[in-house]
């Protein structure tokens, strides 16, 4: 499927600003080669080989349709906590003291009650939810590379004959290994936990496993492997081969791991709150002014 200017950031006349599809372009195409050799047994993971690769696999994860969806819901949570905030009569009152000491002038509750309810307004606009993936896009995709990809062991896995991986529209996954299995769901914030990233119908990539760089995965770590993808699609899975059973899989759980509510949650180990948010703002528009006195 196709979504014009998917990646375009709205502009001033209406317009859109597409730039930001020929840079991720030009990122994604420096791995084709790498993209190819990877599955072979004999291919060596040198540190260049593998910072190509990881920006590759965060890039894929950051630009996802299902993560688009996870920060417009995230929007729209911080609307209604936002909406919220009109009714604390108390941190209202407390928040307009603070605005007021800052700029040496009265500041109005009912027009701070105005400022929040137009915000929350705002935070939910179509072209802001757009702007507020587009803005973070390469931020989250560096997080994932710096801080989980190249820091933890890689493996390729083979499948065994007559078995294939699947891939989706969603298709960096994570599996935490438990007794034997693997649980989907996690965050990248998880102890031992695996991120697989298919590279082809007959390879898959696991990061986190700290064995040998390549090994023929057995029938059901590939059965539980593409059964996680199929839990984290968002609209399609894609097979080598046209298959009953995954057609089925993806009738019966498809879809079934949302992405930013109860899979992927995003990095970090909470969200703050809005309050927190706004007496930080404060606090540092405080320490700026000071400094600037002295």
């Amino acid at each position: 499927g196709v979504e014009k200017g998917y990646f375009g950031i709205p502009t001033d006349d209406d317009g859109l600003d597409e730039s930001l599809e020929a840079e991720l372009a030009q990122r994604e195409d420096r791995a084709k080669d790498v993209l190819l050799m990877a599955a072979n047994e004999t291919f060596v993971w040198s540190s260049s080989y593998r910072r190509v690769m990881a920006d590759y696999v965060s890039l894929l994860y950051a630009r996802t349709k299902a993560r688009r969806d996870a920060t417009a819901w995230v929007s729209r949570s911080v609307s209604t906590d936002m909406r919220r905030l009109i009714d604390d009569e108390q941190f209202i009152q407390e928040t307009a003291n603070d605005y007021a000491a800052l700029y040496k002038q009265p500041v109005s509750v009912a027009m701070l009650k105005e400022r929040v309810k137009k915000a929350a307004e705002g935070v939910v606009d179509d072209e802001e939810k757009r702007r507020f993936f587009l803005s973070e896009l390469f931020d989250t995709a560096k997080w994932v590379s710096d801080t989980v990809l190249l820091k933890r062991p890689w493996q390729v896995w083979e499948a065994p004959a007559h078995q294939q991986f699947v891939t989706s529209d969603n298709p960096v996954v994570t599996m935490l290994p438990i007794n034997g299995d693997f649980a989907p769901g996690f965050g990248f914030n998880a102890e031992h936990l695996l991120v697989a990233f298919p590279l082809n119908w007959r390879s898959c990539l696991i990061v986190g496993r700290n064995q040998k760089s390549f090994r023929t995965a057995d029938s059901h770590e590939v059965e539980r492997a593409n059964e996680i993808q199929i839990r984290c699609m968002l609209r399609n899975v894609y097979s080598h081969t046209k298959s009953a059973v995954v057609e089925g899989a993806v009738n019966e759980y498809g879809a079934s791991s949302k992405f930013g509510e109860n899979a992927f949650i995003v990095p970090g180990d909470r969200l703050p709150a809005i309050k927190e948010l706004i007496k930080k703002r404060i606090q540092l528009q405080q320490e700026r002014a000071t400094m600037k006195k002295s």
